[in-house]
């Protein structure tokens, strides 16, 4: 049986997540681009499969040689290169501050304009806006809140019901944070995305319009009493 062998472009490592729970899969990297092996004609009917943005696709023989689909010619070999399995060629680092001013790691999830409004779940506003509010909040209010402050001065506020305050609002699938009025293009892929950064549920990824997000963790919250709050600084996790 001929193997099928896929050539991405480099940019495009991150959709890879998208096929990383397909454990035979391997992977290598030369200058420009990306190969996956270990497909075969009934594997690459899987919707994720289907879904990666594929430059060229081949059929490889026992010896090595790569076809086009339907041509008997071959036109070269696979490549040798580090061929390693694809769980370990995805191996990322998860960003470690909380709540950076830019969020830089790009997810696989396309957001989409959503005439639908979810029950909000966080809030994301500022450190000032929050400190006053604090100020003037009965504890009851507060009682049912958690929140996190990041160093740019930025708060993400998560409970029911949320403060009536200026800021960005999310409504949330499993461990992801969606902001209102948005949602991810392909559903399915939110699954993947959760289980490759958040396979033990210890945080919370924070997603934005731009395709990136940030990984929270859920330690990182305090309760909101108003002592907490009045003792917040940029400093303070």
């Amino acid at each position: 049986m001929k193997e099928i062998i896929l050539q991405i472009a480099g940019k495009d490592k991150t959709v890879l997540a998208l096929v990383r729970c397909i454990d035979k899969l391997m992977a290598a990297e030369d200058d420009h681009s990306i190969w996956i092996r270990g497909i075969t004609d009934s594997d690459y009917q899987d919707t994720a499969l289907q879904q990666l943005p594929v430059l060229h696709s081949f059929y490889a023989d026992a010896q090595g040689y790569l076809f086009r689909k339907g041509q008997i010619t071959p036109i070269g070999k696979v490549p040798e290169l580090n061929w390693i399995r694809l769980n370990k060629f995805l191996a990322v680092e998860l960003p470690v501050s909380l709540l950076p001013g830019t969020l830089d790691t790009v997810t696989t999830i396309k957001l989409i304009p959503s005439p639908r409004i979810r029950e909000s779940v966080a809030l994301l506003t500022s450190l000032e806006v929050w400190k006053q509010y604090g100020e003037t909040a009965s504890q009851i209010r507060l009682n049912n809140l958690v929140f996190a402050v990041s160093d740019q001065q930025q708060v993400l506020i998560m409970g029911s019901p949320l403060p009536s305050l200026p800021g960005k609002e999310f409504w949330a699938i499993d461990s992801l944070l969606i902001p209102n009025g948005y949602e991810p293009e392909i559903m399915m892929a939110v699954g993947f995305l959760t289980a490759m950064h958040n396979s033990s549920n210890n945080s919370y990824l924070l997603a934005d319009e731009n395709q990136r997000w940030q990984s929270i963790s859920k330690s990182s919250f305090v309760p909101a009493r108003r002592s907490a709050i009045r003792l917040s600084s940029i400093t303070q996790p």
